[in-house]
């Protein structure tokens, strides 16, 4: 490590001079990166974005793939509407499946000419994003790529106008044999963005400080699964997936303990019967691995990765979804973390007691998520007199039975039910679940408490009737 160090320090000692001329160029603040685009018409979440403080946002342009021997781009959708506030840095990506297309000689310039031509639609177009002044190169590269890809990003940067930002992700932390490398990125574009923590995390914040390059601190809050379909390659799932998995009964759900690491959590879910989920079809018995980031950890971070750094800028959240709907930490989440509230998932529940026994209807109103848990989110219903003949679960994931001290019991001897959830999520409106009596409940009925820990931590409890 200290000859690590002592690399990155002569690094940035030699690209001091080089990196003059655009060290000013990047502006300070923090940035949204929308990593699936904006699917949602209106100005709401731009509004929201602004009152927390973001400066930017990141939207695709275009997404690369090298089959071949041959460059391919596919274009992303455009927003609904145009962004009117905040600034736009448009984002071309190369699936970090594809071959390394710079391990042949000509590959760097095939690889420029491939982005310009990927890029040139999106700039002539750049009123439907907004005010677009920058380009985003989401480009993975190995270390023996590294010169090639410096050419790569000179021979981009030659057909960018000047007015245009352009900005790299750092795919690697470099070492001595990248230096002159490294020293050619950064003279040629204007800042680095650094993953410093969740998914694509491959930068240490104190490191990618000593880069001698302005730069951005990226931490990716998604949920990625992936599965191997029968016959099939490996296949990589959205956030939207998971959350659909959870709720479903013919999933069998468990924590993936192989997993050993402190800041994400990883869940096996496997479907006993065919199952669609998130426009996902799995087969019986697929085995399907979700990771998730812990939203604590990135919390605790986002405050304290940036102490004491010298080059850094701000810093980059990077979420997945092109809509709330689709994600499990929303971005109405993410501007409470910047404004400094409570991340407390709920549950309010309302009881309809009838003639054939009692509904139950639970509705979380927050923009925040529970953990995922089959045993910590729960809505528990008191029924003093017995005299239990079903539970339906409804829209809960399952339900459990207790006698009065708190103790299972089976259905006839019940006087309490509890009703699990696996996964709260933002703002969801569970499908009622129903207790059907033998006779009709009383007036006075019924006395229940909630119980839910949020995805930063916080419990909450509480009793109602």
């Amino acid at each position: 490590m200290a000859a690590l160090l002592a690399a990155l320090l002569l690094l940035a000692s030699a690209c001091a001079r080089r990196s003059s001329r655009n060290a000013g160029r990047l502006p300070a603040g923090d940035t949204v990166w929308l990593r699936d685009g904006s699917g949602e018409a209106g100005n709401g979440a731009e509004t929201g974005m602004t009152r927390a403080g973001f400066a930017s946002v990141f939207l695709p342009a275009a997404t690369l793939t090298h089959t071949g021997g041959v460059w391919t781009a596919a274009a992303a959708d455009r927003p609904p509407e145009p962004f009117r506030k905040l600034p736009v840095t448009l984002v071309l990506s190369v699936l970090r499946e594809a071959p390394n297309p710079l391990a042949d000689p000509a590959g760097a310039a095939a690889l420029a000419d491939a982005l310009w031509i990927a890029a040139k639609p999106a700039l002539q177009d750049a009123a439907a994003y907004g005010r677009v002044r920058g380009v985003h190169l989401d480009v993975p590269f190995a270390a023996s790529a590294a010169s090639a890809w410096a050419k790569a990003v000179e021979g981009f940067r030659a057909r960018l106008p000047r007015s245009m930002l352009l900005t790299w992700t750092v795919p690697f932390t470099p070492a001595d044999a990248e230096k002159e490398a490294f020293q050619k990125i950064i003279a040629a574009t204007d800042g680095a963005v650094a993953v410093v923590f969740g998914e694509g995390a491959a930068s240490d914040p104190a490191i990618a400080d000593r880069l001698g390059a302005p730069w951005l601190a990226g931490y990716s809050l998604s949920a990625r699964g992936r599965s191997t379909p029968a016959g099939k390659a490996e296949r990589a799932l959205p956030e939207s997936v998971f959350a659909r998995l959870t709720d479903d009964p013919g999933v069998e759900f468990s924590h993936d303990l192989s997993l050993k690491d402190d800041g994400a959590s990883s869940f096996l879910l496997t479907p006993h019967q065919p199952v669609t989920a998130g426009g996902v079809r799995f087969a019986p018995g697929e085995r399907v691995v979700f990771r998730q980031p812990s939203v604590s950890d990135f919390v605790y971070r986002f405050g304290a990765d940036l102490a004491g750094r010298r080059s850094v800028k701000g810093r980059v959240v990077i979420v997945s979804g092109r809509a709330e709907a689709d994600r499990i930490f929303t971005l109405a989440a993410l501007n409470d973390v910047l404004l400094g509230r409570p991340l407390n998932a709920d549950l309010r529940v309302t009881l309809e007691p009838g003639r054939g026994g009692v509904a139950v209807t639970a509705e979380n109103p927050t923009p925040n998520a529970s953990v995922v848990s089959r045993t910590s989110n729960w809505v528990e219903v008191d029924l003093p007199s017995g005299g239990i003949s079903d539970v339906r679960a409804g829209g809960f994931d399952r339900f459990e039975v207790f006698g009065p001290d708190g103790q299972p019991v089976t259905l006839g001897r019940a006087t309490r039910v509890r009703f699990f959830e696996t996964l709260v999520g933002p703002g969801e409106k569970i499908e009622p679940a129903r207790i059907v009596l033998r006779k009709p409940p009383p007036r006075d009925c019924c006395a229940h408490r909630i119980h839910v820990i949020s995805s930063a931590g916080p419990e909450v409890a509480r009793e109602g009737s």
